[in-house]
């Protein structure tokens, strides 16, 4: 998670990316419902239901994610406060139990794209 942390926070070493997110998500045997719910929060935003569809493809054989990251740094570029989110995201993301309560969060707060530091502050009191 810390080379995660690293590599969205400026956008560079992606392959690296991709590994610590394989060795992340091996374990967790949840993933596609993790999908469902991810795409039934992010209906609304154009673009998005590509993404999705793209992490339920890779995720479900862990192939096609360099295509994964490619779309989720298009998605992420106009967002100032991103390095703040993954940072939070970082601390927040070891225990893989709440994923639930993470996605429920992200539903609340990622309705409209001007509250990113209302997004941080929930993810932050959420899971810190």
């Amino acid at each position: 998670m810390r080379d995660l942390y690293r590599s969205f926070a400026n956008f560079s070493g992606i392959e690296l990316i991709v590994r610590d997110l394989y060795c992340s998500f091996a374990n967790f045997s949840g993933i596609e419902l993790i999908v469902r719910d991810l795409y039934r929060s992010f209906a609304n935003f154009s673009g998005i239901e590509l993404i999705v569809r793209d992490l339920y493809r890779s995720f479900a054989n862990f192939s096609g994610v360099e295509l994964i990251v490619r779309d989720l740094y298009r998605s992420f570029t106009d967002f100032s406060g991103i390095g703040l989110i993954v940072r939070d995201l970082y601390r927040s993301l070891t225990d893989f139990s709440r994923i639930e309560l993470i996605v429920r969060d992200l539903y609340r707060s990622l309705t409209d794209f001007s509250r990113i530091e209302l997004i941080v502050r929930d993810l932050y009191r959420s899971f810190a």
